[in-house]
């Protein structure tokens, strides 16, 4: 049985044209939802830290630290997530290329 990955007739090369289309919608569909994944989570680690700075009554220079530690942890915890999401993304797409 041939791969429908690389045409042996004319005929063949459209059906292979459509194949490779849809492995393609399939990864970016695959993208998207990751991203749409890493945006819900930046978004309510926003919304927390608007929310708490919006709260805080309290003006002092203790909490003034604190409150930008937090927001740095939480960019670097970010970052990690979505230098993670990425590489199972590429380590996914090597080992379904090596099959």
């Amino acid at each position: 049985m041939s791969d429908p990955a690389q045409p042996t007739t004319r005929e063949n090369a459209w059906a292979s044209l459509g194949y490779r289309l849809q492995l393609r919608l399939i990864r970016i569909i695959d993208i998207f939802s990751i991203l749409a994944a890493d945006l819900v989570v930046v978004v309510m680690g926003y919304g927390i830290i608007r929310l708490v700075s919006v709260l805080s009554a309290v003006n002092s220079n203790f909490f003034d630290t604190a409150k930008q530690i937090s927001e740095g942890a939480f960019l670097l915890l970010y970052s990690i997530l979505v230098i993670v999401d990425i590489f199972e993304f590429v380590r996914g797409e090597a080992r379904e290329r090596s099959n």
